[in-house]
């Protein structure tokens, strides 16, 4: 009796084992230390840092953001895809704009929000230029997550994730044109940021656009001394303007900028 329990016993531990072997995610590697974050983005809390080499299992994916559980620790997080090797892709649900298309079914698309335009269908590899808010283009080609495209305003080809992407009008309202237009001929007021108001500031000198208000983040271009643009937010010793020469946000050091009118 005592040996048919054990056998009843061994054989539960081992359908269990199998058990979790089939739900754990793919074995994935870091190869280059990352933060694990507490939610898939970069702005959440940082639960740990995770050395290259380190395994972890993929749980799931948002994105460019995995799931993944430490192999050594046990602890479970959020890291970006371009620090791990292995990471599995399920099929891409392209995101679905006002219009009810897809971005992945769509011929002509839009930018939802900016964006870097890569070499490649991959977040590490180069990047050619950065697309903006509402800037359109082609597609051409489609690679699990990405979307090769063409950019309108310059025929740039390129990969965006399709996560940046929505189907744009093929016929846009005349009254959108009209606005268009009225902005493109004010050269001291172009207000692509709906709403957007704040003094007029000019640079002291040569600088750069940031995406967030600090020197390690991404440089989104380069402004001239001289360029002028409109104050929208100020945070500690940087200011998020708007450019007056094409619309393009960001952030700029306090000291590169100077008021020229209220």
């Amino acid at each position: 009796m005592r040996i048919k329990s054990l056998m009843i016993a061994m054989a539960i531990a081992l359908y269990t084992s199998l058990t979790v072997t089939a739900i754990a995610g793919t074995g994935l590697t870091l190869i280059k230390p990352a933060k694990l974050h507490t939610e898939a983005s970069g702005s959440s809390a940082v639960a740990e840092t995770v050395w290259k080499g380190e395994a972890c299992e993929q749980l799931d994916k948002q994105d460019v953001w995995v799931q993944v559980r430490i192999i050594k620790s046990g602890h479970s997080g959020w890291i970006h895809e371009s620090y791990l090797h292995g990471v599995h892709t399920p099929s891409a649900t392209a995101p679905a704009d006002d219009s009810g298309m897809s971005g992945a079914d769509a011929t002509s698309l839009k930018l939802l929000k900016p964006a870097k335009l890569h070499a490649q269908a991959s977040s590490p590899s180069r990047v050619l230029e950065i697309a903006f808010k509402g800037d359109r283009c082609t597609r051409l080609d489609i690679d699990g997550n990405w979307i090769q495209v063409r950019m309108t305003k310059n025929d740039q080809i390129g990969w965006i994730h399709s996560s940046y992407l929505g189907a744009a009008a093929t016929n846009p309202p005349s009254s959108s044109i009209a606005a268009v237009t009225a902005d493109t001929a004010s050269s001291d007021a172009k207000l692509i940021i709906p709403g957007a108001t704040g003094p007029t500031m000019q640079l002291l000198k040569a600088s750069r656009l940031h995406a967030a208000a600090s020197a390690n983040s991404f440089v989104l271009e380069s402004v001239a001394k001289g360029d002028n643009c409109m104050q929208l937010e100020k945070r500690a010793n940087w200011i998020r303007v708007q450019l007056h020469k094409n619309g393009h946000s960001g952030w700029i050091r306090e000291n590169h900028l100077v008021i020229v009118s209220p």
